[in-house]
């Protein structure tokens, strides 16, 4: 909910202060004078205030309070349903003596010439119509708080959502009402409120619960949304140190209409025809791709060849992959390089092993070198046997 605030000096677009008129009349004059004096600059002012003369039954001054707001944020279209005026309290005397319940602050509207600041023929621009229903009386105007005024009908019809809220204060018993106060020479009763120019948390506000318009930051918050009860008010009274808070309920219609209950019967509504779902087509196994055996070879003999390489204990050619291989190292190679491949089970009839030739014989023995006529290496006589032995060990000698 917006709340809205006079501006300090130096003002723009609103104001607040006070006016009065400062003569010597009877008390029926004075009342309706013209003004003869104004501040709009201090940082308190009086709101309510009645000052004798010393002459009997005549009255020397009366003031009155102005205070303006602009309201023009407030959406045009939008339904104000509450508005506070609140006032922080000052300071209160009551040198007259009156009866602290008769003297008594209320709302009205004022007219001053400017909306930004306040002139002394601006005494006589306040209304007489209350814009509230429940005057703040002397004995129960806080000084240490805000007083809040809550505005009815006529003071809500008095916001303006284009431009300048106008409000005054008077006192409504002796200054609205024309009651003559009691005289006592040369004495006076007022109460007075900090202003714009005090700032922070002591100046003027005025709080306005709308809805509709739209909202907002510029145009303040949709209050109540939509609700289907709202508080209208809440009353704060003080009695001879008995305090009771009075809290008023108003039904709202929600924007949409009203609230449909659980409870109550409801008509039920067709249900849309679902369209069927289409059933899902099966799906044909596919056949498995027959997939041939690959005929495994039969395990290929060993050569004879290689066979007769093996017993007489040379380097052969492995017939398979080209290879050649020491005979020691021949079952190695066929059990790693040709696992598939197998020593025929016939045996293979084997040359017998050669003898050593009758030269080596003469050579050994006559220790020459010689050529050894295996594996044609040249070997010293004296070597023969252990060449013999280590190189070729199946050669019978």
């Amino acid at each position: 909910m917006p709340i809205y605030y006079p501006d300090a000096n130096p003002e723009t677009t609103s104001v607040d202060g006070r006016v009065g008129h400062y003569e010597v009349l009877l008390w029926a004059a004075l009342r309706v004078a013209a003004g003869t004096s104004v501040s709009d600059t201090t940082d308190n002012a009086e709101i309510a205030y009645i000052q004798s003369y010393t002459v009997t039954n005549y009255w020397q001054y009366l003031i009155r309070g102005v205070f303006l707001f602009d309201t023009s944020a407030l959406p045009n279209d939008c339904e104000i349903l509450s508005a506070t005026l609140s006032l922080f309290g000052h300071s209160k005397s009551n040198g007259l003596n009156l009866s602290t319940t008769d003297f008594k602050v209320n709302i009205y509207a004022s007219a001053p010439f400017n909306s930004n600041g306040l002139a002394v023929g601006d005494f006589d621009s306040l209304g007489s119509v209350a814009f509230c229903d429940t005057p703040i009386t002397y004995s129960a105007f806080s000084t240490i708080g805000y007083n809040d005024f809550i505005l009815n009908t006529a003071g809500l019809a008095a916001i303006s959502k284009t431009g300048i809220t106008k409000l005054g204060t008077r006192e409504v018993t002796f200054d609205v009402g024309g009651t003559v106060p009691t005289w006592s020479s040369g004495q006076f009763t007022t109460i007075r409120v900090w202003t714009a120019e005090k700032l922070t948390t002591y100046r003027p506000k005025l709080t306005v619960v709308y809805r509709g318009g739209g909202g907002g930051e510029t145009g303040g918050s949709i209050f109540p949304t939509d609700p289907q009860t709202r508080v209208t008010s809440l009353v704060h009274r003080s009695d001879r140190g008995t305090y009771t808070l009075e809290i008023n309920l108003g039904e709202v219609v929600a924007d949409f209409g009203l609230p449909e209950w659980a409870s109550k019967p409801q008509t039920a509504l067709p249900e849309e025809p679902v369209a069927p779902v289409a059933p899902i087509a099966p799906v044909t196994p596919m056949p498995l791709a027959h997939i041939a055996p690959t005929p495994t070879p039969q395990s290929a003999p060993v050569p004879q060849q290689v066979a007769e390489g093996l017993e007489a204990g040379g380097v052969i050619t492995c017939p398979f992959c080209g290879v050649r291989v020491a005979f020691t190292q021949w079952e190695n190679h066929l059990r790693f390089a040709h696992s598939n491949i197998g020593v025929a089970s016939t045996p293979t009839p084997v040359t017998p092993a050669p003898t050593i030739p009758e030269q080596v014989a003469e050579g050994i023995a006559t220790g020459v070198v010689i050529t050894c006529p295996f594996c044609g290496v040249r070997v010293a006589g004296t070597q023969w046997e252990t060449h013999l032995r280590v190189a070729h060990p199946n050669i019978k000698r």
